[in-house]
């Protein structure tokens, strides 16, 4: 089993940290400045984020059930049940490693939140005929939540997400736009 899937890591400032920041920029908007600057900070990472991967992400080796009954030349046999690419960095992260497809398309914007929940509403809410086919509720037992192109907002990845703390038992990424994301309970990023 693979369980390596590149670099996770969830990160936040202490409470103490925002108002000292906002005193050392001049600001008077404290209680907004910890969304403002994670959502900068999203979108700014991305470019240079491969050195994450490349640093902390290594695994050279892949369980041949991510190849999909491929014939991929360049991989080598490690063991049974374990392949590798020499100087490989992260092959779980490539082409070769979980991808959905479905997925590909899907644009988020972390330019403000109000884009960012406008994107994943959308996405929460916009059926995806592969997953119509597979049926919700099937023999009266769940297949899927639903047949839309995210079930939930947690299931959108990307490089880098916002990542709200649960104020309540809902998944909709409205939610985050009022009481979570008005103070730094909403600075988790995954």
């Amino acid at each position: 089993m693979q369980a390596i899937s590149g670099v996770h890591f969830n990160y936040s400032f202490p409470e103490h940290f925002w108002p000292v920041l906002a005193e050392l920029f001049k600001r008077h908007d404290a209680g907004r400045l910890p969304l403002r600057c994670l959502l900068r900070a999203a979108a700014q990472l991305p470019p240079h984020g491969w050195l994450i991967l490349y640093l902390f992400g290594n695994s050279p080796a892949i369980c041949p059930s991510f190849l999909g009954g491929r014939r991929v030349d360049w991989l080598q046999e490690l063991r049974p049940g374990s392949f590798y690419a020499p100087h490989a960095t992260s092959l779980r992260m490539s082409d070769l490693g979980y991808r959905n497809k479905s997925q590909a398309g899907l644009s988020v914007s972390v330019n403000s939140l109000q884009h960012y929940v406008r994107d994943l509403t959308r996405a929460i809410s916009t059926p995806h005929p592969d997953y119509e086919k597979l049926g919700v509720k099937v023999g009266g037992e769940y297949r899927q939540l639903n047949a839309n192109l995210l079930q939930i907002e947690n299931e959108y990845y990307s490089f880098i997400r916002p990542k709200r703390v649960a104020l309540s038992a809902s998944a909709r990424p409205g939610r985050c736009s009022a009481a979570a994301c008005s103070t730094s309970r909403c600075a988790r990023w995954t």
